[in-house]
């Protein structure tokens, strides 16, 4: 989808920048002890901090150059492309879990019957107006549907904020980074739908209330019997 690859190349800038800037400021400040070995040479000390200076400089140059290239590989394997892989791939098992809702309400996944729609963020949503509203458009098209919000770890303000715009229907569940790793998200928000037989029936990055539909409609068509794991949903764009 349009929002999910500009929001993933803009992080892969983000980090490509740092790769180069943050070895270019080492280069700056180890440059500063060049002048300060010649100030040292200038001021009687001799040629030894000159020298001295010169094999620091050296060592800055190739620590840069080293930092640079791990840099550039960092932002290659997790930008655009690694974030588009992110999700998990439609007809494999879902993770398997039962943890206790915000309400004290024991929840788990797969659910007992019907879909269940599980949106990965917390208060932080905030930032996406037209997810919300489309959570809660398709909760009034299909109230059978079974929407949580699972979090990365707890946090006092996920379950007042649900309040606050009128969706505290929706099972609050604190999870955790490491129950992210297990449905292979690392960014949200995030939707995975998953059915009571414990297959993924559709995944993928949303931000828009169209592309949560969209993502809905896909995950109520049947899956062909011949059809194995091996493709991703098609990018809701």
């Amino acid at each position: 989808m349009n929002g999910r690859t500009s929001g993933a190349a803009q992080f892969k800038d983000v980090v490509v920048r740092s790769a180069i800037l943050t070895p270019l400021s080492h280069l700056v400040s180890f440059t500063s002890l060049l002048f300060e070995g010649r100030i040292f040479w200038a001021s009687g000390v001799g040629s030894v901090g000159l020298v001295l200076a010169f094999i620091v400089m050296s060592f800055a140059l190739c620590l840069a150059a080293v930092l640079a290239i791990f840099g550039v590989i960092h932002a290659y394997m997790a930008g655009a492309e690694a974030i588009e892989r992110d999700g998990m791939l439609p007809g494999t098992a879902a993770p398997s879990w039962s943890i206790a809702d915000s309400a004290g309400r024991m929840h788990q996944s797969p659910p007992a019957r019907g879909l269940q729609l599980i949106a990965f963020g917390n208060h932080a949503l905030k930032a996406f107006p037209s997810l919300l509203e489309g959570l809660r458009g398709l909760s009034d098209l299909d109230p059978a549907l079974d929407i949580v919000i699972l979090t990365d770890g707890y946090s006092s303000l996920t379950a007042p904020f649900f309040q606050l715009v009128g969706l505290s229907k929706f099972a609050i569940v604190n999870g955790s980074r490491s129950l992210y790793a297990r449905y292979n998200v690392r960014v949200a928000p995030f939707v995975i739908i998953v059915d009571s037989a414990g297959r993924v029936r559709a995944s993928s990055l949303v931000n828009h209330d169209w592309q949560v539909l969209t993502l809905y409609r896909i995950a109520c068509l049947e899956p062909e019997p011949e059809s194995q794991p091996g493709a991703y949903t098609p990018a809701v764009s």
